[in-house]
């Protein structure tokens, strides 16, 4: 699979706005906030190996953020990668994400689940009025159209609806545990296709070039407008994007769908919100084969990410990304670990290129 291959996107479920219970949540579910929920398969030690993460800097206990249910067409298992951060704004803003591979025996799924239904809603106008604007600021929760769209078989094994499974070996002192790393508001998450490019985004460029003639003065098209977006592209690179082609085409692509917050794109290619960003992937830790890109968080998470308690609010941790990207071992090794054990993989934080020095 290369950088062409289909690209999913995970977008914030807008008939779960009310708090999800995670006890009757099924494992597969792919969720932000809340605590981790687990495989009926695995028992006490796995969680114990939850509760035992902690940030390698200031060595306090991470908060949950996400889990995101990603099996692989090669292996018959179930597989779920975890995201954590660390709550101390002390730490580096680079240091404070832990992605976590959790493989465990397949468990066959109840064939009369709901899948949940979703659909991008990209009528904005405002892509490059809002280009700075990564959810940080107070404003309300977008609220995603309820339309009807096809989910993706990759990701879709979303319920709202617990299984009629096997009697999980995790029991109600292990739920107490898990729930320490409780932080955030629950959310269901819905995937979808990403959204391919339309004549929306043209239509727009040209608005905005013809706002750009009246203030600076006319400029040398063609009839079809090609060589005018051209043109306009160019003088956005130069003046407003100081000739950073990847930034602009990140934030491009991002207006496809600004509401997603997960995208996923197996042994893919992320985006890259700056030409000034070098990327090195290590090798995996525990294999040692070559690590491959999986997914990415994308800038629309911030706004999403809203303590559970006063008390956490007044202590809110600071994050602040314009992307943070997980890549995952190649080989979906874990044949040297029980059921029961954990595999970390590697985040790489970006920041906005406005922000570094």
């Amino acid at each position: 699979m290369d950088g062409d291959s289909q690209v999913f996107i995970g977008i914030i479920d807008s008939s779960s706005n009310a708090e999800i219970d995670d006890q009757t949540s099924d494992f597969r579910a792919n969720k932000i906030g809340g605590y981790p929920v687990l495989s009926p398969e695995v028992g006490h030690e796995l969680v114990v190996h939850m509760k035992n993460i902690e940030c390698q800097s200031c060595r306090r206990s991470l908060v949950f953020v996400s889990q995101i249910y990603c099996p692989i067409d090669e292996s018959p298992d179930d597989r779920i990668i975890y995201l954590f951060v660390c709550p101390n704004n002390d730490c580096k803003q680079s240091d404070k994400w832990f992605a976590v591979r959790c493989v465990t025996p397949y468990v066959a799924a109840d064939t009369s689940h709901k899948k949940q239904e979703a659909i991008c809603d990209n009528n904005t106008d405002d892509w490059i009025d809002g280009q700075s604007d990564w959810g940080t600021d107070n404003t309300d929760i977008e609220t995603i159209n309820d339309t009807t769209a096809n989910c993706s078989q990759s990701l879709s094994h979303l319920s709202l609806e617990s299984n009629d499974r096997k009697s999980s070996s995790i029991t109600d002192d292990d739920i107490i545990i898990l729930k320490d790393q409780q932080y955030y508001r629950p959310f269901y998450l819905s995937v979808i296709d990403e959204v391919v490019a339309d004549e929306k985004n043209d239509r727009h460029v040209k608005q905005l070039l013809e706002s750009y003639e009246k203030t600076e003065g006319s400029s040398s098209c063609d009839k079809n407008g090609g060589q005018c977006s051209e043109t306009f592209e160019n003088s956005f690179l130069d003046t407003i994007y100081k000739n950073d082609r990847k930034n602009y085409q990140f934030l491009k692509r991002l207006s496809r769908c600004p509401q997603q917050v997960i995208r996923y794109q197996w042994m893919g290619s992320p985006l890259i919100n700056s030409d000034s960003h070098r990327l090195a992937i290590p090798r995996c830790d525990l294999c040692g084969g070559d690590r491959v890109f999986e997914f990415q968080l994308m800038p629309a998470l911030i706004r999403y990410l809203k303590p559970l308690s006063t008390e956490n609010r007044d202590n809110h941790p600071d994050l602040d990304f314009a992307t943070i990207l997980i890549y995952s071992c190649l080989r979906n090794c874990n044949q040297k670990l029980s059921k029961n054990s954990i595999i970390f993989e590697h985040c790489i934080l970006l920041d906005d290129p406005d922000n570094e020095k």
